[in-house]
């Protein structure tokens, strides 16, 4: 098997799939999962296999690297539609009752606002790669962690409401489809 393959995710199956004909995707096994959640799972991880997609919970340093702050490659300029599809995508797999809507809905908010502070931060990281002043790229990484680490922390506590409000059957939900997110948030 290629390097290729086994970066795209062409060999083995992963555990809870069975292996699909070629040109399929595979489905997963999950019990009580609706067809829709297993689809959208499926296009988040195939998302790198697409020429110029980043993989949506990606975030590693080669993300976006060379493009411009804004461009339309560039992770922050398509982060708003990709975190507004994956709020809904969450929000469908959990079934949110009317009930819960005031916690998701604060959830929802917290996750917009983390990501708007982590785009402003990434712009001017990236402002900062230019500069060869070291101290400057050293204030501009620990800026980028701060508001990473502000944004996880407001996101774990909206998160924490939340979860409490849930059922079992959405805590079973959330953690596999909501914990996975706000890690690579």
């Amino acid at each position: 098997m290629s390097d290729d393959m086994m970066r795209m995710g062409g060999g083995m199956p992963a555990q809870g799939q069975t292996q699909a004909p070629t040109g399929q995707m595979p489905q997963p096994q999950a019990a009580g999962m609706c067809p829709m959640c297993a689809m959208m799972q499926n296009m988040m991880r195939m998302g790198a296999a697409q020429p110029g997609m980043t993989p949506p919970m990606s975030g590693g340093p080669a993300a976006g690297a060379g493009m411009a702050p804004g461009s339309a490659a560039s992770p922050v300029a398509d982060s708003v539609p990709r975190l507004e599809g994956r709020i809904a995508y969450l929000r469908s797999a959990l079934r949110i009752t009317e009930p819960q809507a005031a916690g998701w809905d604060a959830f929802a908010a917290a996750l917009r606002t983390g990501r708007g502070h982590l785009d402003a931060a990434r712009n001017a990281l990236e402002g900062a790669n230019a500069a060869a002043d070291p101290m400057a790229r050293l204030e501009s990484y620990e800026g980028h962690l701060v508001a990473r680490l502000e944004a996880i922390r407001t996101t774990r506590l909206a998160f924490n409401a939340l979860y409490d409000q849930l059922d079992e059957a959405q805590k079973r939900a959330a953690t596999t489809t909501m914990l996975p997110f706000i890690g690579a948030f």
